[in-house]
């Protein structure tokens, strides 16, 4: 069953690092609010702690893409 979407909020972050060790980092946010985005960081925080501990339970669906260096 396919879910209807009523709203989409979406935050971006890049972060560019240069040959001389020096980092630009690009945000954009696109519909939350301070305390929503708060909040969903938090989440996010808990989640990679879960991660790096090798316990996933997030308590929201997470889609999780993972690029990995060749």
């Amino acid at each position: 069953m396919e879910k209807d979407v009523l709203k989409r909020k979406i935050y971006t972050l890049e972060v560019i690092e240069y040959v001389d060790g020096t980092a630009t980092m690009n945000r954009t946010n696109d519909g939350f609010t301070a305390v929503e985005l708060m909040g969903q960081l938090e989440i996010i925080q808990f989640d990679i702690l879960d991660q790096m501990a090798g316990r996933i339970k997030p308590p929201t669906r997470v889609n999780r893409k993972v690029v990995k260096d060749e």
